[in-house]
């Protein structure tokens, strides 16, 4: 049997995104047999070691980079400059308002707006995220999006929810609605 190394190089917004980079690596890694080999499309049989993460980088050298010295606000533009993914992301989406801003541990999240959220949960008759897509939301939807940055999530988590193919394999078909 042969070993094979691989070296993955991800960039993260902060410590926290890092974790959630690991997961999903380990996700995108898991298609195991139930005797833990990995299968490919001839059914070759290949072994996975543990995936442990090596090194992270300082999480504040982006803040640094963009003369962001502490938490709160931060404009569209600013938020853009930070990771390649970010600009996608704001570049892509409708300028409805929604604000972003810099929380505790340096993670780039929308300005939760709870009231707003739970509109359209009950519009969808959804208790949880789990019903609101059994009840027949679809990822590239504008008001799933708006959810979604209702609720305060990461603008790395939002764009690996929908601007990354391996969770919305639609994921470039979606352009965000103008205002009239």
């Amino acid at each position: 049997m042969k070993h094979i190394t691989f070296e993955v190089e991800i960039d993260v917004a902060d410590d926290a995104s890092a974790t959630g980079a690991l997961d999903s690596l380990r996700t995108a890694l898991s298609f195991l047999d139930d005797e833990g080999h990995l299968m490919d499309e001839d059914f070759t049989e290949y072994s996975v070691a543990d995936i442990v993460m090596v090194d992270i980088s300082d999480s504040n050298d982006w803040r640094k980079s963009q003369s962001i010295t502490e938490d709160g606000p931060i404009s569209w533009e600013d938020a853009g400059k930070i990771a390649a993914d970010y600009e996608l992301v704001l570049s892509r989406e409708e300028k409805d308002g929604h604000e972003l801003y810099i929380d505790e541990h340096d993670t780039l999240r929308w300005v939760e707006h709870p009231i707003r959220a739970q509109e359209i949960m009950d519009s969808f008759r959804a208790k949880d995220m789990n019903e609101l897509f059994m009840n027949g939301a679809d990822k590239n939807d504008p008001i799933v999006r708006e959810l979604y940055k209702c609720i305060g999530y990461s603008l790395c988590g939002f764009w690996e929810i929908f601007y990354w193919e391996v969770n919305n394999e639609r994921a470039n078909e979606y352009v965000a609605p103008t205002k009239d």
